[in-house]
């Protein structure tokens, strides 16, 4: 945003929202994020919507009224970009702060822009397992798998569902902390980062391999 937000900039009333925050937290025993945008919908994959986020019922890592972009994100998670789909489903979200935030002690506290809120589907904490594995698999400084909470998500005082906040996959010194080359260098003594991506060749911008496992092949418990 290149102008903080605030409710005084939408026309809203803070007491009111301190009213829905004490609402809210007589109905539920784990960490709150509301979202209020300028009755903006959140359906773009690229554009971000201006907004407003509170973070409480926590334990002292509430946060009180901070601007921030939000959009969607994913592919298949987001009905690949589906906007009639995108309104009447579930979907997950990528929250960019105006200033570096830490979101509920997530990382041993780092402060970091952007923030990931993963849809929870049917099975609810598939994805919070497969982080803890890796966070356990991988533990110790030089690696890094995201720190991940399950919280419920409130856009525009509307209850979105239980999601999983995580951290942004992005070369961050706390997060994949790698090299970045200077703009104009051309050397390979640089970090990379790689993705694995199912997507990778639906943009002509893309630098990828590709890769068939020695063309093996699986059989899963139903044959």
């Amino acid at each position: 945003n290149e102008t903080p937000v605030s409710y005084e900039s939408f026309g809203m009333d803070k007491t009111e929202k301190e009213d829905f925050k004490n609402s809210v937290k007589e109905k539920t025993q784990i960490p709150v994020i509301s979202i209020t945008t300028n009755d903006e919908d959140i359906v773009s994959l690229e554009k971000y919507v201006s907004c407003v986020v509170d973070v409480f019922n926590t334990d002292g890592a509430d946060i009180d009224e901070a601007s921030a972009g939000i959009k969607v994100r994913g592919n298949s998670s987001a009905y690949y970009g589906d906007v009639n789909q995108i309104l009447h489903n579930q979907v997950p979200y990528r929250i960019k702060f105006d200033k570096k935030t830490n979101m509920l002690g997530l990382n041993e506290g780092a402060e970091c822009r952007s923030w990931v809120l993963l849809k929870s589907d049917w099975d609810l904490i598939r994805n919070d397992i497969a982080f803890r594995f890796g966070r356990r698999i991988m533990q110790g400084d030089d690696n890094f798998c995201s720190d991940a909470q399950l919280v419920h998500v409130y856009v525009n005082e509307e209850f979105k569902g239980i999601y999983l906040l995580c951290e942004q996959s992005q070369i961050n010194p706390s997060r994949v902390d790698i090299s970045e080359p200077e703009e104009g260098y051309t050397g390979n003594d640089i970090g990379y980062y790689l993705e694995l991506d199912n997507y990778a060749d639906r943009e002509e911008t893309n630098h990828y391999i590709t890769m068939d496992y020695e063309q093996a092949t699986v059989t899963d418990l139903e044959g």
